[in-house]
């Protein structure tokens, strides 16, 4: 990414903030919703590329190496991304209703609050998010150290195996982190309401994001000649059955979850899905089952589609676009119970928040060689050919 590139998105991104600051004298809760799921879309995004690195060095599959920095570097967003997590922090008051004062919640709830307190209180919160990011930041900047230092002459072999050994053993580490941040962020902005595999569901969301996402750059490096020859039409393919794969992952655990809390039929449980399932939040909730996962899956069913560069980046630019719109669902009906609003406060949060994520993993990104050259496995990556 050019330094020109970086500029227009720095400047995008202040300005963007600075548009949801201004949001925030008129509308504060308007402006804390909206910045609260841009920052949840970019975050899970960058989680989700962290993800794919790990799970790729303990899969030990050599096809990823040629797109193993793109990954990285969405992944080295995640120290910006901790700094955009304090105005979440600030707001929260705003966001969610187990902050006190308690006076304006119903007895019931009142109580229920009371007694999940040892959790949901502030200091906690804060601590917690701040554990989150301390570990998220953590295994991205070694893997990430150790993959620059293959350029410098290192022992390709045993940094390699020191990226699968921390890949293996932190992996379940940066999963429960991202889980619980799923139940912190977004789950308790109704605290009388709670699913065990919220967390998964978040994760699918986020992971399909990643991969599309890494789509998306690989196609303009390619096209950039930064990767020219070196990402062929076999690694668009293993892409794109990753997304068909993780697309009906995403499906199956949705439904799982609805199925399961539709037909226990407790009352606390299924108001949160009556809440997004009438009015117009039902009509985003069909757009997302059409848009993330039908279309989308009868898309990539083609294997014509996975071989063509252009049609499998505009099928993923649609999934990150979708992705952004399942979040807004999860998030926005907690504000407007009665129906989606949008409101230019959302487009003003999401342009701060990518704007200042995209220009500061492109800084991290100058001098820094997409593919490292010294890995042993280069050569298996550029004979790649999916089946």
């Amino acid at each position: 990414m050019s330094g020109r590139t970086v500029r227009v998105w720095l400047v995008a991104g202040v300005a963007g903030l600075a548009a949801t600051l201004l949001g925030a004298l008129a509308d504060p809760r308007q402006a804390a919703f909206s910045y609260l799921t841009a920052f949840a879309f970019a975050t899970t995004l960058a989680v989700g590329a962290l993800l794919f690195v790990m799970i790729a060095h303990v899969a030990g599959g050599a096809w990823f190496v040629t797109l193993r920095r793109l990954t990285e570097t969405v992944a080295a967003t995640l120290p910006a991304l901790a700094l955009l997590a304090l105005p979440v922090l600030v707001a929260m008051p705003a966001l969610y209703p187990w902050v006190p004062p308690l006076d304006g919640l119903a007895p019931h709830l009142r109580e229920l609050v009371r007694h999940k307190a040892p959790y949901l209180n502030v200091p906690f919160f804060v601590i917690r998010t701040v554990a989150y990011f301390a570990i998220w930041i953590g295994v991205g900047a070694c893997l990430r150290r150790w993959s620059a230092a293959q350029d410098g002459g290192g022992d390709a072999a045993a940094l390699v195996a020191r990226q699968r050994r921390l890949s293996g053993g932190g992996l379940p580490f940066v999963a429960l982190a991202l889980t619980f941040a799923a139940f912190d962020w977004l789950m308790s902005l109704e605290p009388e309401w709670y699913s065990t595999i919220y967390g998964i569901y978040v994760f699918a969301g986020g992971f399909v994001g990643a991969i599309a996402l890494v789509t998306v750059l690989a196609r303009r490096a390619e096209r950039a000649r930064r990767l020219e020859g070196l990402v062929t039409v076999e690694h668009y393919h293993a892409l794109g059955k990753l997304l068909l794969t993780f697309v009906i992952f995403w499906a199956y655990i949705a439904y799982a979850q609805f199925f399961i809390i539709w037909i226990g039929d407790v009352p606390e449980d299924v108001s949160w899905y009556a809440l997004r399932l009438r009015g117009s939040w039902g009509a985003v909730a069909g757009a997302l089952a059409v848009g993330h996962f039908a279309l989308p899956f009868a898309a990539l069913l083609s294997w014509r589609l996975k071989r063509r560069p252009a049609a499998l980046g505009a099928v993923a630019w649609w999934l990150i676009a979708l992705h952004y719109l399942d979040v807004y669902w999860l998030v926005v009906p907690t504000l407007h119970p009665d129906g989606a609003r949008p409101h230019w406060l959302d487009l003003a949060a999401l342009a701060g928040v990518v704007g200042v994520a995209v220009a500061f993993g492109g800084w991290r990104l100058r001098g820094v060689a997409l593919v490292p050259a010294s890995d042993p496995s280069l050569a298996a990556a550029l004979r790649f050919e999916t089946s």
